[in-house]
């Protein structure tokens, strides 16, 4: 299924999302301009932080998740 999204199964618009999950990447890296300029953050450490704060949604819950685990040393 190597035209699916990697988290939910739904039809890809991106290389690994589906529309939901690549706009909720999107938003994390908007996000991510901020918190780096404001407390230093490397992007593993945001999304570590994003994804454990109750207020962060779903699909970008998901997509922090999954892109800190890619990050994650074998």
């Amino acid at each position: 299924m190597a035209d699916r999204c990697v988290l939910c199964r739904r039809e890809k618009s991106s290389a690994e999302y589906c529309p939901y999950h690549s706009s909720a990447l999107e938003n994390l890296k908007i996000s991510y301009k901020r918190w780096k300029d404001a407390l230093g953050l490397n992007w593993v450490d945001f999304l570590r932080e994003v994804s454990e704060k109750p207020e962060t949604g779903v699909w970008a819950r998901e997509v922090a998740l999954h892109e800190s685990e890619k990050r994650q040393p074998q």
